[in-house]
Parts: structure tokens; C-alpha cells; sequence
């Protein structure tokens, strides 16, 4: 459930209007499907709303289309307008900045947020500050020291062994035992060798 998108469930995903974004770009599915890194039938099922998006789906969605992610992620039936349901908030823990990097500390704006229904404790956030499309959105994550089996091939929070870096990325294996790569939003790869920790988006919101 961590790197799910939540819907806004009787809203549904807005199949024609995905449709037409395709068809005005001459992208077909299997197209659509490749670029993103899933199977054709998972594209189908997922533009009906008949499967879950993952959080790395739609930020490359938007990404390939070329749209404003308020638009896609709207489209898909993520209720943009939801406020806080639990009454708890947390922390603001740093910023992203331009390629994906994480900066811990002080942020811009408020240094709590509103707590999403169904995070695990520990749960904290980092705001995007990077100056583009998703400048202001809202990422959750939960700090771990280790790498979490499930942050294999979704963005994640991640730590380079060594530097101590931090960077929200697609996490997949390197070429090498042990080694891990990095896949940016435009699909830009780098190697990193070993990393100390990585831990699955949870969610994103406005």
C-alpha cells in the first residue's frame, strides 16, 4: 500500500479523457506502457481504473504526457481537494531540491503537515522545492536504516553509502552485486554503487 495512490474511489478514473491525451500524441498503450516500465494489460487495466497506481506511475505519467500533475493525478480520481481526515499532523523534515536531491532540515513553509489517513508511524515529510512541476507537493516517507525489499523499482527515499546523500529516485539493482542504480523522472540513470538505506514513497499530495 505505501507506494499507492489514493483515490477518491466513486470518482473513478477518467478513461476518455486519457484517451484523447494519447490520441492527441499519437501514444499508444503498448508505448505508454513501455516508457513507464509495465506491462501493456497493466496500462489498459489501469486508464479504467480496474488497478492501483503507484505513485512512480503517475509522476511519469505527467511526465510523458507533459501536463500539469494536478491534471493527471485529477484525472486518474485522486481527490486534490481532500484535507486532513485524521486530525494529526507531521513533520517536515527537509526539502527536494532539482534532480530529486533531499536537503534535511528547515523548509519552506509550515513545518508540519496534515497526516494521511493509513500512514505507519514515523511517517514524515519533505517538501518539493526544486522549481519545477511539483514545486509545493507534499512527499511522505518513513526513515529506516536499511533497504526495504518493497523500494525495489519505486521511488524512494534514498541514502548513498559513503556520502550520505539523499535522493527520491527509482531504486533498482546495479549491474554489480550489490550495487543499486538510480532512475530519475525523465528516465535519466545513474550508479551509485551501495547504498545505506531506501524507503518507499508513501504518498504525495498538494
Amino acid at each position: 500500500m505505501g507506494h499507492v495512490i489514493h483515490t477518491a474511489g466513486k470518482r473513478g478514473v477518467n478513461t476518455r479523457w486519457f484517451k484523447d491525451q494519447l490520441e492527441d500524441r499519437q501514444i499508444s498503450q503498448r508505448k505508454l506502457a513501455k516508457a513507464i516500465g509495465i506491462d501493456p494489460s497493466a496500462v489498459s487495466l489501469m486508464l479504467r481504473g480496474l488497478r492501483e497506481i503507484k505513485v512512480e506511475e503517475a509522476i511519469q505519467l505527467a511526465q510523458i504526457l507533459g501536463l500539469p500533475k494536478d491534471d493527471v493525478l485529477a484525472n486518474l480520481g485522486v481527490d486534490l481537494s481532500q484535507d486532513d481526515r485524521t486530525g494529526e499532523r507531521v513533520a517536515v523534515a527537509g526539502y527536494i531540491t532539482e534532480g530529486g536531491r533531499v536537503i534535511e532540515g528547515p523548509a519552506m513553509g509550515p513545518k508540519t503537515v496534515p497526516m494521511p489517513p493509513d500512514v505507519p508511524p514515523g511517517t514524515v515529510a519533505l517538501r518539493d522545492q526544486s522549481g519545477t512541476t511539483w514545486d509545493g507537493w507534499v512527499t511522505y516517507y518513513k526513515p529506516v536504516d536499511y533497504v526495504m525489499p518493497e523500494a525495489i523499482g519505486r521511488f524512494s527515499v534514498v541514502e548513498v553509502m559513503g556520502s550520505g546523500e539523499k535522493f527520491v529516485k527509482v531504486l533498482r539493482h546495479g549491474f554489480e552485486p550489490g550495487t543499486y542504480r538510480l532512475i530519475g523522472v525523465n528516465g535519466t540513470a545513474s550508479d551509485v554503487g551501495r547504498i545505506r538505506s531506501a524507503s518507499p514513497v508513501i504518498w504525495v499530495r498538494q
